[in-house]
């Protein structure tokens, strides 16, 4: 629940002192796209996703003053760990919009918080989910990998240099 981010968000604070935490996402809705937003480091699947953020409060979405400081907030989590906060305000809030042009040379990217740029990411009607392709064209994403070995391999992580822990993966099944 993205009602849960507050503890989330102190949690993976002090985790992220000390540890190098990468989100590796097949689907990441809600709270669970502010998650992966502490993560410095982001990596989809081929089919994966993120967003739609929408805070609610009883049975319909947030407004005013509670949707400004949702806003102000995840905007700053996803700058903490490295993206853009515009983008984290769409996945929150439909009438925001976020396009952006990719510099073919330098592979810069430059956002507009309206329909200015090349490639439109988000539109008025919904609210923003990145697939795989969007995060990583717009450098939202480092990369994508279906498996731990590719996911590995594109870290260049050598075997016996990493610990994984399945414990997240378990308490999904469940």
């Amino acid at each position: 629940l993205v009602t849960e981010a507050d503890e989330i968000d102190k949690v993976l604070n002090r985790v992220r002192e000390k540890h190098r935490l990468v989100a590796w996402i097949e689907e990441a809705i809600s709270a669970a796209a502010v998650t992966a937003m502490h993560c410095r480091e982001m990596y989809f699947m081929n089919l994966g996703s993120l967003g739609s953020a929408t805070m609610f409060s009883g049975d319909k979405s947030i407004e005013g003053a509670q949707l400004e400081a949702w806003l102000r907030r995840i905007s700053e989590i996803a700058e903490a760990g490295g993206r853009n906060g515009h983008i984290a305000k769409c996945m929150v809030y439909s009438p925001l919009v976020v396009s952006y042009t990719r510099d073919p040379k330098t592979g810069k990217v430059t956002f507009f918080e309206d329909g200015s740029g090349e490639k439109m990411l988000s539109d008025e009607k919904d609210n923003l989910t990145l697939t795989a392709d969007q995060a990583f064209d717009c450098g939202f994403s480092q990369g994508t990998a279906n498996t731990q070995e590719a996911l590995f391999d594109k870290k260049q992580l050598k075997p016996g240099t990493f610990v994984v822990n399945d414990e997240g993966r378990k308490i999904g099944e469940t």
